[in-house]
């Protein structure tokens, strides 16, 4: 029963939000459609799809806020609750983001510089706001269907 209460008391420590001193950082992140194009976004988390965001033209396509470890790390994708991003133009050319490449069955992909779940490709606007534009270059560096 003593190894019980102290298995609890742990994961009370390790999940519980202890603040420990510092000050957790709110950050919100835009996602905009800076192109004529319908942009369609579908999120995936372990392979398995979680959601689905469209815009057709010009626009905000979504905006979520992410939490993380008191600025330590900034965290896009985690913000998006999701790996894996597919984003389709007009139904025609598609380009697909990955969290990391490090992963052999990801090697074979080409590299994106612009890795819509690396928040170093973000526009840091200030230390809570980021965005992430689409721009006529992305689609034309998409991939045909």
């Amino acid at each position: 029963m003593r190894n019980i209460n102290i298995i609890i008391i742990m994961m009370s420590l390790c999940f519980g939000g202890c603040d420990c001193g510092g000050k957790r950082i709110d950050r919100k992140y835009v996602i905009e459609n800076n192109t004529v194009h319908k942009i369609k976004m579908d999120v995936y988390l372990g392979g398995s799809f979680r959601y689905s965001k469209e815009k057709s033209g010009r626009g905000v396509i979504q905006e979520v806020m992410g939490t993380n470890d008191k600025g330590k790390t900034l965290a896009a994708f985690i913000a998006l609750r999701g790996d894996s991003v597919v984003i389709v133009f007009d139904d025609t050319k598609r380009i697909i983001y990955y969290q990391t490449y490090s992963l052999p069955m990801f090697r074979e992909l080409p590299d994106n510089k612009r890795n819509i779940l690396d928040d170093s490709t973000y526009a840091h606007e200030s230390n809570t706001l980021y965005r992430y534009t689409f721009t006529e270059e992305d689609y034309n560096n998409a991939a045909d269907l």
